[in-house]
């Protein structure tokens, strides 16, 4: 299976680690080719009742339903070019391409100074095509972004910056959850810098979206953001902040909401090597109409971690707890429940090379009340992020994600797994 899919895989692809070798130093400071390998998969399980698929005849009392929404092996080959040493201009094309699809991007970035000020300038054009199969609405589509920042210095400590992006989507055929639309906005701020690395941020926003297809969907966004970071004298806090007001253009104010969020993290060192870590995580989102479909709701994250740190690595474990509150509507219940779990963490990073992040969330989630489409459960999530330098010019990175589900009802159970690898060598 692995032999008949490299074969499917453009041969440009495959050419590219068959040459690669060391370049010169001079173009090495100036260009860098990497080609490489890399297998992506995303599949859902779920487990039910066989009688309600084959029949009341059936024999069988269970049956296991799996959909595997990606199971690929890709190719991929990127150019970068450097202009100048200090990357004030970064141009980086890229190639990829599976049995299925091919896919082309185009990032440039430029960061030019000006006196004592800047411009940062941002775009990145993507392209993707089906070359195999029957094509369905989504497969092919082109996008692109792109995003201006002036920053004026007006202190040693303190900068203003303005901003202006817009982003779009074109597919080569539409359907209900895919659409063509454009977004443009604009936004404005101040950045402050403390010592000891210290800093806070605090800008207000406005976004808009035009969907040529529905001009329902079409809506304005405005609020604004605050972040700030820091040390204190046994850690460092992390803590942001963020309100939304979206307004969509449907006559009768559907959909038209609020949305508030709020994260903070805190660090206290206790005695080496030992820490402490605290964990608030809040959002809430309150609609003009609380109709049947969109229902107001606030969700609250909680986590009480001790750990220990050796090395370049720390490991953290505590409870976890999550709560959420749903308004009920005419046709669908609350889904309020309550989540306690117990975290572990590992991470790792080195200037070798090395970098690991790993976490795992063992627990229960139980309903206030149990309704027909949702029933209290078990569950395990886990989720990996790994970056490793195996030799001088070859690099593997890796994301892994899943949440398995056991309920009381055993034909209620599920699982989803995600994973993404990238093999690469840099010549």
């Amino acid at each position: 299976m692995l032999r008949d899919r490299l074969k499917q895989i453009s041969p440009i692809v495959l050419i590219g680690f068959i040459i690669a070798g060391p370049s010169p130093t001079s173009a090495a400071a100036r260009t860098q080719f990497k080609a490489g390998l890399g297998y992506d998969f995303i599949s859902q399980e779920y487990f039910a009742d066989s009688v309600s698929y084959l029949g009341g005849d059936s024999a069988i009392s269970e049956w296991a339903l799996k959909t595997d929404y990606l199971d690929d092996i890709k190719g991929t080959l990127s150019l970068q070019y450097l202009p100048y040493k200090d990357r004030r201009i970064d141009i980086l094309s890229t190639y990829e391409q599976t049995s299925e699809f091919l896919r082309l991007r185009l990032n440039n970035g430029m960061r030019l100074p000006l006196g004592e000020n800047r411009l940062d300038i941002y775009n990145d054009m993507e392209l993707k095509r089906r070359i195999d199969g029957e094509t369905v609405a989504g497969d092919d589509y082109y996008q692109g972004y792109a995003r201006a920042r002036y920053t004026l210095k007006q202190t040693e400590n303190l900068d203003n910056w303005v901003q202006l992006k817009s982003d779009f989507v074109s597919f080569d055929s539409v359907a209900d959850y895919n659409y063509n639309y454009f977004r443009y906005g604009a936004a404005a701020g101040l950045s402050y810098r403390f010592g000891s690395f210290s800093s806070s941020d605090f800008s207000l926003f406005y976004l808009a979206r035009k969907v040529a297809d529905s001009s329902d969907l079409d809506y304005d966004s405005y609020g604004a953001e605050s972040s700030t970071f820091g040390f204190h004298a046994s850690g460092e806090y992390d803590l942001f902040a963020r309100f939304e007001r979206k307004d969509y253009q449907h006559p009768t104010g559907k959909d038209d909401q609020y949305r508030l969020e709020f994260q903070g993290r805190n660090k206290m060192r206790i005695a080496e090597p030992f820490f402490m870590r605290q964990v608030l995580e809040w959002e809430s989102t309150i609609y003009d109409g609380n109709d049947d479909v969109n229902q107001n709701y606030s969700r609250t994250v909680i986590s009480f971690l001790q750990g220990i740190e050796f090395g370049s690595s720390e490991v953290a474990a505590g409870p976890t707890a999550t709560f959420l509150s749903e308004e009920s509507s005419s046709l669908l219940e609350s889904e309020d429940y309550t989540e306690w779990g117990a975290e572990l963490q590992f991470d790792h990073f080195s200037m070798s090379g090395f970098f690991l992040s790993a976490k795992s969330v063992t627990g229960r989630r139980d309903y206030d009340n149990d309704g027909d489409f949702f029933s209290d459960y078990l569950f395990e999530r886990v989720s990996l992020i790994g970056d490793l330098g195996l030799m001088k010019h070859l690099n593997l990175s890796l994301f892994y994600s899943a949440e398995w589900e056991w309920h009381d009802l055993e034909t209620d159970d599920s699982r989803i797994d995600l994973l993404s690898t990238n093999l690469t060598y840099t010549f």
